[in-house]
């Protein structure tokens, strides 16, 4: 239960935070990069937002953190089909080469899924709970 918490921490704080903070820095929705304060400020003021000051239903919220968490499962999925194919012991059905290779890849791809459905989410999270802010 703690490397699944912690897991969980650091893909949440470190992995989704910095893809966070690479998608602000190209001008994405939710929040998106402009004059006003730096990445923390803007963030800050977006969560604020959300949290306080939306007018979307608790359904639209629910959507939108639903979408979040799936999007952390994607990541540790990724990132454990990369453990198997870097780590395998000698015996294991994932010790082939070709397997390795086939991990390896399939968790680049699946990486990309979840960039992929990590902007979507901010889009729809920029659509729902701020209201007029999707172009």
């Amino acid at each position: 239960m703690a490397v699944g918490n912690t897991w969980f921490s650091l893909n949440r704080y470190v992995v989704h935070q910095l893809l966070d903070y690479v998608l602000w820095r190209c001008k994405l929705q939710a929040p998106a990069k402009s004059d006003q304060g730096g990445y923390h400020d803007q963030l800050a003021k977006f969560v604020r937002e959300a949290v306080v000051e939306s007018k979307a239903g608790k359904l639209a919220r629910q959507h939108v953190a639903f979408r979040a968490s799936s999007v952390l499962l994607i990541y540790t999925i990724s990132e454990l089909l990369l453990v198997a194919a870097i780590w395998s012991e000698d015996c294991a059905i994932t010790s082939s080469i070709t397997t390795r290779t086939v991990l390896g890849v399939s968790s680049v791809v699946l990486f990309a899924f979840g960039i992929w459905q990590n902007i979507i989410t901010r889009r729809i999270d920029a659509a729902i709970l701020h209201e007029g802010i999707v172009n």
